[in-house]
């Protein structure tokens, strides 16, 4: 994961400074053939590059911004890397999903018809043209490994419906009507499922490796120069309760 923290400090919802708790996530894509960070991510931070277009979304409404942010941008750098920007707090509330149907919400067991409100962090991928395989697992890739990190960070379940993306927000009335990012997805033989999966094996896999990675800590009790005093000890050692108790021989 290759995570970094750009604020949209001038985007009107960063100022809003709404507060959540964080309880999901959701995933969508952009729905536009530009790959770069940049498009959305201003000023040029050295890596980004320019956006010389002034359509990014480090703007607020009076400066013809868009009403609209996530938490964070999965994209190109300008060397062709792919990197996460951080663009909220992740405990502020984003603009990024709409409003879906109240009835279905509740139904589902919501008492909202917006995720926007409900504590979940919302991701966009920026879109290529859907058909570069590279790019694909390079992005995939890495919003698995960011949405493994914020599961850690606040105990998110890998499960439905607190990892969803934003078609599967509108079937459960807490999003607009939008097909991302199955429709990406698909093309290259994936889905939200195989998703929560591999998120899932992340942490799975970071817990075996903490688990075993366990600090231990000795005792040693003495050290003679006769090895039947050395023996007596051990032997009382275990006696005691202690059956691990052993000699190590060193040459000094």
């Amino acid at each position: 994961m290759n995570l970094k923290q750009f604020l949209l400090t001038k985007n009107d919802c960063y100022k809003s400074g709404q507060k959540h708790k964080v309880k999901g996530f959701m995933l969508h894509s952009t729905g536009a053939d530009n790959p770069n960070l940049r498009r959305y991510v201003q000023p040029d931070d050295g890596l980004l590059g320019a956006n010389l277009n002034g359509n990014d979304w480090n703007r607020s409404r009076v400066e013809g911004g868009v009403q609209m942010c996530c938490h964070g941008f999965i994209g190109k750098l300008k060397d062709g890397s792919v990197a996460t920007y951080q663009t909220l707090p992740w405990d502020v509330i984003g603009w990024h999903c709409g409003g879906g149907d109240l009835k279905t919400a509740q139904k589902n067991g919501f008492g909202k018809n917006s995720a926007n409100f409900l504590g979940y962090i919302g991701i966009e991928i920026c879109e290529d043209g859907l058909d570069d395989e590279i790019y694909f697992n390079k992005i995939y890739k890495e919003s698995t490994e960011l949405c493994a990190h914020l599961c850690e960070k606040y105990n998110i379940k890998p499960e439905k419906p607190f990892i969803i993306d934003h078609k599967e927000g509108n079937a459960l009335g807490i999003a607009s009507a939008h097909a991302d990012v199955e429709h990406w997805f698909s093309k290259h033989g994936k889905n939200m499922k195989s998703f929560r999966d591999d998120v899932k094996r992340l942490l799975d896999s970071r817990t075996s490796t903490e688990s075993k990675a366990k600090t231990k800590y000795k005792v040693q009790l003495g050290s003679f120069e006769v090895k039947s005093n050395a023996e007596r000890l051990r032997k009382i050692l275990k006696e005691a309760g202690f059956p691990d108790a052993y000699i190590k021989e060193e040459i000094i």
